[in-house]
């Protein structure tokens, strides 16, 4: 048997990239057509929107959707979805008011699509996100059909921001910031600090740029330190999981903490479901995933304890 060159083995990926690419966009075009339909407005996030602006040959996969919407739209769009044939699965984090995805699944193609009414690292509301996100937009085309995004400042803005949100140990989402350092100028950035400003999200824009040296060179020039947040700096380090989950827990009255505890022990379904995907696979599943869940807990406390102190005491110093 012949062994598979380099060069044929990239061309694989590449194709198979592509692929992926392809029904993603499709995918893509048809839930926004299927929400404006509905009378809801949305803003891709990455996709196609970061591949054509950064990468080339099809070299980025999209394996996921992320749209942002309006919170006041949240009812239109959850009927929009459910008819157009997705099947909801829940939030992405447990805790009253606590910042979250809501996740929904294609069941063919098993491609997660990711509702956004705020990013990580915003400390503005989610009306305020909607109202100055939704004016920093242009338009693309896929399969035909316009697509909102992010204009080339938001952009660069959510570069950072989605680096500090996924830390060091993220490759995928340093390589797209370092993408956005190598190729916009200085000028543009300085307007992503004044959007980043308007939006309160400075400490987690400057922790994003200061992941790369890059980044932490160009923070300098723009005259921009760090201010130390403990949920920011969690993020940014790369947290074990439950890190964030601990540190909500330890902001709560003693009253809070009792039923913050008692649903991260026993969440609802639909958070389930997003957790651990074998939650989506029957009753079985689920039922497999709750019984692991204690476990899980009691296995990654420690470190989660242990990476909240650290951000606390660089939060106070």
């Amino acid at each position: 048997m012949r062994l598979m060159t380099s060069s044929s083995s990239s061309r694989l990926g590449r194709a198979q990239s592509e692929g992926v690419n392809l029904v993603n966009d499709a995918l893509t075009a048809r839930i926004v057509t299927a929400l404006r339909a509905a009378g809801v407005e949305s803003v891709l996030l990455k996709g196609a929107s970061i591949r054509r602006w950064l990468y080339e040959d099809d070299e980025r996969r999209s394996v996921d959707i992320d749209l942002l919407v309006s919170g006041r739209d949240r009812d239109a769009a959850d009927a929009a979805l459910s008819a157009f044939g997705l099947r909801y699965l829940g939030q992405s984090a447990l805790g009253h008011r606590r910042p979250h995805e809501r996740l929904w699944e294609h069941p063919d193609t098993m491609i997660l699509l990711e509702l956004h009414e705020t990013l990580k690292g915003l400390g503005v509301s989610h009306e305020r996100t909607w109202e100055v996100l939704s004016r920093r937009t242009e338009k693309i085309t896929l399969n035909g059909t316009s697509v909102a995004t992010l204009d080339v400042v938001a952009r660069a803005l959510h570069l950072a921001l989605h680096a500090s949100q996924h830390g060091r140990e993220s490759e995928r989402t340093l390589d797209d910031l370092g993408r956005g350092l190598a190729r916009l100028p200085e000028s543009l950035w300085q307007q992503a600090v004044a959007l980043a400003g308007r939006l309160e999200a400075l400490p987690a824009f400057v922790a994003g740029l200061q992941l790369l040296p890059e980044g932490a060179a160009l923070a300098r020039r723009l005259g921009l330190e760090r201010e130390e947040r403990a949920e920011v700096t969690l993020r940014s380090a790369s947290a074990p999981p439950a890190a964030e989950g601990f540190a909500w827990l330890m902001a709560l009255p003693a009253r809070g903490k009792v039923a913050f505890l008692a649903r991260a022990l026993v969440p609802p379904i639909g958070f389930m479901r997003v957790w651990h995907p074998l939650a989506r696979r029957g009753i079985a599943g689920l039922l497999f995933a709750y019984l692991w869940r204690p476990f899980w807990l009691g296995w990654h406390a420690p470190a989660a304890v242990r990476a909240w102190r650290r951000a606390n005491r660089r939060a106070r110093t």
